[in-house]
């Protein structure tokens, strides 16, 4: 027996309509998986900024220590250049310079007197420095290493923060190691200008004869002190 033509017809309709509701869900499937990739990229994009600026961070401490160590040379020589008639002062500033030129300091801790004291967050600077080390040898990552390298991100933020804070103490340091450089200067300067006070007996005479020059070693002898207990 033959279908009735209306019955077929109706058929014909449903099944149009069912295949019309599929496909707007299928589209609809897709619009959520691009905005979900969208999103991802955005948040790779904003690690890749967060990483850049840990770079300059290391670039910029190590500036700052550069320019210590320029300073301390600096004053070494200028010490150096003026031995004669001030033996006493010259030999306790150049103990002074070299004491202070035996530490050093970076992003991963402080070296003095050849002992390291690490930083707490050295750790995971080190994870950070890998990660952005995977990056630069290969463009394309898996799901897993991207979540991962996320998260390494987010974690350290306040480690990346104590940074930039250690960045600034040792600005400090350079700008207080300006002022003693500046000192010695000071006091070559008068010392040079009245002859009558040059000697060849310094601070560790028994007597000395320059007592003002005493005075102001014995400060800066001081001040190293404190400065080796506060390393």
């Amino acid at each position: 027996m033959g279908r009735d033509l209306k019955k077929i017809d109706e058929d014909l309709k449903n099944l149009e309509d069912n295949t019309t509701t599929s496909i707007a869900g299928i589209n609809t499937r897709l619009g959520v998986h691009t905005t979900d990739i969208a999103g991802i990229n955005t948040k790779l994009g904003t690690h890749s900024t967060d990483i850049t600026k840990l770079q300059q961070s290391y670039k910029g401490l190590r500036t700052t220590h550069s320019g210590i160590s320029t300073s301390l040379s600096w004053m070494s020589n200028s010490i150096a250049a003026h031995t004669n008639g001030l033996t006493g002062l010259a030999a306790s500033l150049t103990l002074l310079t070299v004491g202070l030129s035996i530490f050093k300091i970076d992003e991963k801790g402080i070296t003095f007197l050849g002992a390291t004291r690490e930083f707490p967050w050295k750790k995971h600077i080190d994870e950070l420095q890998k990660w952005r080390l995977m990056e630069s040898q290969t463009q394309k990552e898996s799901r897993e290493k991207k979540e991962r390298r996320e998260k390494v991100v987010d974690d350290n933020f306040q480690h990346i923060e104590k940074l930039k804070e250690t960045e600034q103490t040792v600005e400090k340091l350079k700008q207080r190691l300006l002022v003693v450089r500046d000192a010695a200067d000071a006091e070559r300067r008068r010392l040079e200008a009245n002859p009558r006070m040059r000697t060849d007996r310094g601070i560790d005479d028994p007597v000395p004869l320059v007592r003002g020059v005493a005075s102001e070693v014995t400060v800066l002898r001081r001040a190293l002190r404190e400065l080796t207990a506060a390393l």
